[in-house]
């Protein structure tokens, strides 16, 4: 991974694979796995998507992990939520608004510990 390749194109804004819209194969889709709510959600690198609020609508610990800061900061300030923010060994940091969690750093090196659910929207043949 070119972590400079990524922090420049959040530092640019050239964001074209965001959405502001929940995407539409996880509402259609995710019901079909039957998901508990008390079911963690790890969401890797997950920019600043709102299928995070959709998916913390439906459950009670929502886990991204986002390279750039920009993007996690953005993320909580279009949502209007002041998240609670620690710098962890290793270099991450890890921001926290009731059931979204974001680490920010390394994707290959994050704490972000075992999930029973895991959503990664760049999977989609659609993305």
């Amino acid at each position: 991974m070119d972590a400079e390749f990524w922090h420049s194109r959040w530092a640019e804004n050239r964001i074209g694979f965001h959405s502001d819209e929940t995407h539409p194969s996880l509402q259609r889709f995710w019901p079909a796995i039957n998901p508990r709510r008390e079911e963690r959600v790890f969401v890797p690198m997950c920019g600043k998507s709102v299928d995070l609020t959709w998916l913390a609508q439906n459950h009670e610990e929502v886990v991204g992990v986002e390279l750039s800061d920009i993007a996690v900061r953005t993320y909580f300030s279009e949502h209007l939520y002041t998240p609670m923010v620690s710098t962890l060994p290793g270099g991450h940091v890890l921001y926290q608004f009731d059931e979204v969690s974001i680490f920010c750093g390394d994707y290959f090196t994050s704490p972000v510990g075992q999930f029973s659910l895991v959503y990664d929207r760049a999977a989609d043949s659609d993305a």
